[in-house]
């Protein structure tokens, strides 16, 4: 069994800031884009409005779209928020992005993607989608993490801010550290600029937990550089 079929997680984190619309339009775009094909959504929704269109106005949308959680004020520098959502008989996903802060973010990372997975049919999700899914941040937002985890997952781990997560996918670009030992049931595979982490996808969330900590702690890893 999937222990992620139901509702997975994909994030993703990067340290560059102060992201123009432009560039977080083209990144969310491309994301949006691979995982519409993956889960055959052929559309999405941008808070009422429809993602598509040229450059141009999708990066009219992330303009329209500005983070207030900081101020409660539309503030450019406090960067965008841009959330979409799209659905058919099988699936149903919403995707976020946070970008375009002129700080990095101390207590917790500020720039990131989430999106999430709901299956509404769990025999279209497979070991190959997890992968995929996780590909597609990689190569979309350039982060210095990328992962698939649950709730689940979470809430064993009870790690936050900027500590590395427990995941059934975990990818770290090179600069996070080398990755030279795993424990026992972890695989690794090239990716881009970084190593991706995998475990069982029939594991329960304390036995991903406990292998991805045993894995940062033999290769001296525990939050990512900020």
């Amino acid at each position: 069994m999937i222990q992620w079929a139901e509702r997975a997680v994909v994030s993703a984190i990067w340290t560059r800031t102060a992201e123009s619309p432009a560039w977080i339009a083209g990144r969310l775009d491309d994301f949006a884009r691979a995982v519409g094909q993956d889960l055959a959504i052929s559309s999405w929704d941008a808070g009422g409005m429809q993602w598509s269109g040229d450059a141009a106005s999708l990066e009219q949308i992330v303009v329209a779209n500005p983070d207030t959680s900081a101020t409660g004020e539309r503030r450019t520098d406090d960067g965008y928020l841009v959330s979409l959502s799209g659905e058919n008989d099988r699936v149903f996903s919403s995707i976020t992005a946070s970008a375009g802060d002129a700080v990095l973010g101390t207590r917790r990372p500020l720039h990131h993607l989430h999106a999430t997975i709901q299956a509404r049919d769990v025999s279209v999700i497979d070991t190959q989608l997890g992968n995929s899914l996780v590909t597609h941040a990689v190569l979309a937002f350039d982060p210095i993490a990328a992962y698939l985890t649950t709730s689940h997952v979470n809430l064993v781990a009870r790690r936050g801010g900027w500590k590395i997560p427990p995941a059934y996918r975990l990818w770290l670009h090179d600069t996070v550290g080398p990755i030279t030992t795993v424990a026992e049931g972890v695989t690794t595979t090239r990716l881009s600029n970084g190593t991706l982490l995998s475990v069982p996808d029939d594991w329960e969330p304390q036995q991903v937990v406990d292998a991805t900590l045993r894995t940062l702690e033999l290769n001296g890893l525990d939050e990512l550089p900020h």
